[in-house]
This record gives C-alpha cells, structure tokens and sequence, in this order.
C-alpha cells in the first residue's frame, strides 16, 4: 500500500503538520548549532540512525538490504566521515516509531535522525546540520483515473475545490497562494483524515487533495508542487561533534555533487504523472484537427527519406510519428519538401503543421521564427572528412552545411550550403568539401554505403546533434504540448530500434550499379568478345556477392548502432542485458561486474566535460583490453559500466582481472591527465543466477567497493 498514516505524511519532516507536537512549527530561518572544533576523525565511527519505515525515505527490501533517500545520501556522507552506521529499527505504525525514535534521540539512545524539519520549539531539543539535505514540496494530488485536470493545464482553471486534511495551515496558506498567482477561485473542503480526503478525491467531491510531494498517496498522483519546505539530519543536544562532520560532509557534497538532492528527489519521488495523458483542452484540439501535415526533407537516410517504391516516408521519423498517432489519437500526413525550399516557405506553401528532422538548435529556431518540440532523436555529432583531410587541420578548410547547421558551425570557417546532408556527404565525397557534420545515425550509415568510398567519419564528444520537430511559431501551442507529451512519454529505444530497419532493401544488387562499379572492366572486357560472357559472368556474381556482403554489414551497422553507446562504442543497456541474457540461458555465464568511476562529477568539475568524455572512453578502452571479446561489455550510462564474463572462471582468475583493470585504469588517468580510479564489484555466477540476481549482487559488491575506501574490488559470493 502506498497510502501513508494521515497523522504524518512524511517521517518526521511531517511534525511540521502533526497535531500532537506542541510548539510552532513554522519554517524559520533556522538557529542551528555552532560548528565543533574537534578534527572529524576524532569521533565514533558507528553512528546509531533512527530508521523508521517510510517509503521512498527509509526501506528495508525483502533481502534485507536498505535503500532508500535518507539512505542513499547517509552513504555519500560515509565517503567523508569515514562512518559506519548502525541503522535502528522499531515496531508500530508509521506514527508509532516516530515517536519513539524521536524520544530516543533525545535520549541520546540514537545519534541522528533524518528527515527533520525545523521548528524553534525543536530546535531547544535537538541540534541540526547547517544545511538541508533535501526538501519536500507543498503539492496537489488529482485522481489517477482524472483526465480533466494534469500537470499541463491546471494553471489555466478558473475554479478548483480541494480537500485539506486539516493540520497543515502552512499548506493552506501556500496553496491560498498558489491559487491567486495563477487567477484560480479556490473552494477548500476540510476532511478529518487522509482517508477521507482521499475519498473525495476520486468519489468526485474535491478535484484535488493538498499533500505533500515526498508522500505517495495510493490512487493519485501529483499534478503541481510548490513551495520548497527543507528537511535535515536532527542529532542529540550537544551532540557537536556528529553536527561538525555532517556539516563537513553536506557542505563537500554540494559542491562535488550539486545535483545529488535533484536526483535523489527524481528517483524515489519523481512524478509520474505524465503518464496520465492528454488535458480535455488537448483531447478537443485533436478531435476537431483533422489531419497533421509534417514535412520532411529527402535524403536524410536512416532518420528520414522518401522510400523509392512506395513514395513514402521511412526511417526514424516515420516510427516517432506512428508512436505520436497511437498516443494522442492524431492523423498524420508526410510531406516532402522539395529540394531547395526553404523551411519557411515550405510551411506557408505546402501548408505544414510541422517540420520533422529539425536540429535542436535554439538560435536557428529563432532566427527563423520556429518553435522546437523536445528531441525524439538524441545523438553526438559526427565529424565527416574526406580521404586525406586530418582533423587536426580543419582550418581554412572548406565546410559543407546544409541551412540548419549554418547557425551552429557557420562561425568555423568556408562553407558551402547544400539543401540535403547526403549532398553535404556528396560533397565531402567527391572533394567539392573538405568536411561535414551529421549526426550519430546518418553518419555511420553512409559511411557504409558503397557509393561513398572517400569519407571517414568519427564522434566528436564536444557536441551534440539532437533531432526534434520544428513548428510555425504560434500563440496556440497546443500541437506542440501534444507531441511533447507525447515525446515525453515515448518508450526509450523507439526510435533507435526502428532506424531504418529495411533500408538495406534500396542497397539491393542491380545490374546498373554493375556496370558504373566496373565499366573500366567491360570497355576493357569488350575487346575480347570471345571471353565477355565468362568474364562478365563472373565479375557479376562477383558484385553480387560483394553487395549482398555489404547490405549484410550495413545491417549489422545499423543494428550496432541502435545497440551501442554512442560515446564508448560499448553495449547500451538493452542490448548488454540482452547479451547477458542470452549467455544466462545457455548456463555459459562465469561472473558479473560492474564497475563504476570514483569521484567523476569532480573530473568534469574541475577538468570540463570533454576529459569527462575522455575518461569515459580511456575506460572503455581499458575494460576492453582486460576482458574477452566474446565477453558481453555495456555502458549503462553516465560513469556506470558492467561485464558479463562468458563461460566458468575460478575466483583467482577473476580477482587477477580487477587488479589488471584497476592497473589499466591507473595508466590511463596517467595518460589522460584526469588521473581517475575505479570501484569494482564483482560476483562468481551459481547455478539458478537470473540477470537481475547476478546485476543487483555485483552493484552491492560496487558500493562495497566504495565504502571500503574506494580504488578497488570487492567480490561477493552468493
């Protein structure tokens, strides 16, 4: 059950609503205690935490292991006090071990409690951290089975009824607040408890209940959240020592870490409530909108091109626009823009909703009075040379660009504007142009293509190519919120899985293509007519086979590229879990690590986000050299890796790869000067191990790791 203890809604940030705590419980600057001047490391490396079961806060999972906010962010402060934490647990409902943790920390039974607000009547009992380590939100719950009110149009009502639960006139009075900001009539409906609040939620009598974002209410969902309320670590009185060092540690994590509480906040609070679909105000644009025309420029394979055959739109595009009309319920028209229209008047004269395959590029969008929808395709850029251009001599160089790159790259040097990126490649091709950018899926399919025998192509980490849909800018932006929403909602891989899935099918043998690849051949051929047809017959098969050759690798480009990491070139997360999987099935799995940077947020911190980058990839590259090719290897994202090592390998052997890898990781910092470390946790393969089994032991063993001081490995049995 998700619903929460109507007393207290949140552990005991809560008191800040609960009835039975006398004293004001406004949200004061606070008055807290003085720093102790006692080195960190001398106080008691166990610290004894009160740990009620609140979810999303403090839990403990059905293994026994915890997790959770409060947890999670207790583990970023061990990594600088050095603590070790004995978590204390009591019987009872939710209130029920408040207020006996709460009465033991007073007792100095326990040393710290989390989730704590502030009030002056609290603070003559307990001493707090100077800063927070989170905060809650003041927020609005409708019905999940409610599609007239969401997180798009409630600043747009004009009246609104909502259910209170009483103890909070902090919330009410922001919610008062909330309402004449946004010209909205307020109705409040008092309720005795949680439940009956809830109650009048979904019986219809409320449109919303007033709560707390950081407490899950079962049945509803957050539609709008304000006002910030800050929560803290709580210790005994006179406890300055613990109040030193947590001050000490939170202050260190801000600084390293300044998206930690965001991030915390996102993964066990984070709304979901744009799954609850389309505002009634959406729902009636789509209904009287009889078809969407999106235009789309030709040549711009795997994203988007017009199918020789059928005439029709294919690629990437096409995928994201059938999505679109599943979710919101839209009819779509696409329409190609001829060559050398401009995007402008494409719309005005083809009568375009939307253009498709659009760069995210802000500038451009302005400079020609376009507004953006959010990415459907996110990608680095490629760097696309011709043969004998270095890339370290780019300058004075000539560039090709098609319009709506001018804006982004125009300022690098010469260039010359194509209507089209294959044009652009053409060029590049043929030496008209010395170099192009594209993005990371055009890119690596037309280096491929046996037409285009002069181009190298490569990433370049210091950019991004992102893809979105541009519109004619508006003041109804309603087409725009639709397809966001539904962007928003997409399911990861949509796009990547579909790029281009038959396109191969326009690569196919022809005897046309024959004869331009080896017309040397059959003047030369001809002369000898006695042997032309042998010959003929063999140089033809010859190209067949040559071209079946390359459609099967252009397949399996095509298909590395929706699996790989665009940064390392490793296994995406889908596609690793797959190769997991399938050496699961086979009983052909050894062990699992998973291996993760020590401190990376410091590396982009103080070296910038292109040795970021380059640490990334000095670690894929050493992860490579110290395991097998036939072992599965993935990014998981961010400084995340993990490898699933194929067939059975004893513990010795497995410690001896962790020690090479942590020598590889070593040599690499040296190299790149970012003079990074790893921690590595690792896990021998039972018979019976699921991925998930295998994934959640070797992360344990990783925090493991971590917590041991970092720069090492930890292997856990099972």
């Amino acid at each position: 059950m998700r619903r929460v203890a109507c007393v207290l809604w949140a552990t005991v940030i809560a008191f800040s609503f609960a009835p039975f705590v006398s004293g004001s419980f406004g949200f004061a600057e606070p008055a807290f205690a003085e720093p102790s001047t006692t080195e960190a490391h001398d106080a008691a490396k166990t610290i004894r935490v009160g740990f009620p079961i609140q979810e999303g806060f403090t839990e403990i999972e059905e293994d026994g292991s915890y997790s959770g906010y409060t947890y999670e962010y207790l583990e970023q402060i061990s990594q600088y006090t050095g603590w070790s934490y004995e978590f204390v647990t009591v019987e009872g409902s939710i209130n029920d071990q408040l207020v006996e943790l709460i009465g033991m920390l007073e007792a100095g039974e326990i040393d710290v409690m989390g989730a704590m607000s502030y009030s002056e009547s609290l603070a003559e009992t307990y001493d707090y951290a100077v800063k927070p380590y989170g905060n809650a939100h003041t927020a609005l719950f409708a019905s999940d089975e409610n599609k007239a009110i969401t997180d798009t149009n409630i600043y747009r009502l004009d009246r609104i009824v909502v259910a209170t639960n009483g103890p909070s006139p902090k919330s009410t009075a922001d919610l008062k607040t909330f309402c004449e900001m946004n010209g909205i009539e307020l109705k409040i409906l008092e309720c005795a408890s949680i439940d009956e609040q809830i109650a009048a939620v979904i019986g219809g009598r409320a449109d919303l209940a007033l709560g707390v974002d950081i407490s899950p209410i079962e049945g509803l969902h957050v539609v709008s959240s304000f006002t910030p309320k800050p929560f803290y670590f709580a210790t005994t009185k006179g406890n300055r020592e613990i109040v030193s060092q947590l001050n000490e540690a939170i202050t260190s994590i801000d600084n390293a870490e300044p998206q930690l509480q965001n991030d915390l906040h996102q993964k066990y609070f984070g709304s979901d409530a744009a799954i609850y679909g389309l505002s009634p105000e959406m729902r009636a644009y789509i209904d009287e909108k009889e078809t969407v025309r999106v235009g789309y420029t030709v040549g711009e394979a795997p994203i988007q091109d017009t199918n020789e055959e059928t005439g029709e739109l294919e690629g990437a595009t096409k995928s994201v626009l059938e999505h679109i009309a599943s979710y919101a319920g839209l009819t779509f028209e696409a329409v190609p823009i001829p060559e050398g229209m401009d995007v402008n008047d494409a719309i005005e004269q083809l009568r375009l909703d939307a253009v498709s395959g659009v760069l995210h590029d802000f500038e451009y969008a302005h400079d020609n009075g376009l507004s953006l929808s959010s990415p459907y395709l996110e990608s680095l850029a490629w760097l696309v040379v011709g043969s004998g251009v270095g890339t370290s001599e780019l300058e004075g160089k000539t560039l090709a660009l098609t319009p709506d790159r001018v804006k982004k790259y125009g300022s690098k040097g010469n260039f010359v504007v194509y209507e089209t990126l294959e044009e652009c490649i053409a060029a590049v091709d043929s030496g008209q142009a010395d170099y192009t950018y594209a993005d990371g899926y055009t890119a690596p399919f037309f280096i491929n293509v046996d037409r285009y025998r002069g181009i190298t192509a490569l990433p370049d980490s210091t950019s991004e190519s992102n893809v979105c849909f541009a519109f004619p800018s508006s003041p109804d932006p309603m087409l725009l919120q639709i397809i966001n929403k539904a962007i928003e909602v997409m399911p990861v891989g949509i796009a990547n899985a579909s790029i281009y899935q038959e396109v191969t099918e326009s690569q196919k043998p022809t005897v046309e293509q024959f004869v331009k690849d080896y017309a040397v051949e059959i003047i030369v051929l001809c002369a000898v007519v006695a042997l032309v047809i042998v010959t003929l017959s063999v140089l033809y098969a010859r190209a067949r086979s040559k071209a079946a050759s390359a459609m099967q690798a252009e397949k399996d480009l095509l298909k590395i590229r929706a699996d790989q990491d665009d940064l390392t070139g490793l296994l995406g997360v889908g596609a690793f879990r797959e190769r997991a999987e399938a050496l699961i099935e086979r009983n052909d799995v050894g062990a699992f690590a998973v291996i993760d940077i020590d401190d990376f947020k410091h590396v982009n911190d103080t070296l910038g986000h292109r040795k970021g980058d380059d640490t990334l990839i000095g670690l894929a590259t050493a992860i490579r050299h110290t395991f097998r090719g036939e072992d599965a290897i993935g990014r998981f994202g961010g400084d995340e890796f993990a490898v699933c090592i194929k067939g059975a390998i004893p513990r010795e052997s497995l410690e001896a790869r962790c020690r090479e890898l942590i020598s590889r990781v070593h040599d690499a910092g040296a190299e790149l000067g970012s003079d990074f470390s790893v921690s590595i946790g690792a896990t021998l393969a039972a018979e019976g191990d699921g991925y998930t089994e295998l994934y959640e032991r070797a992360d344990k063993a990783m925090y493991t790791a971590k917590q041991n001081g970092k720069h090492g490995f930890t292997i856990l049995e099972r």
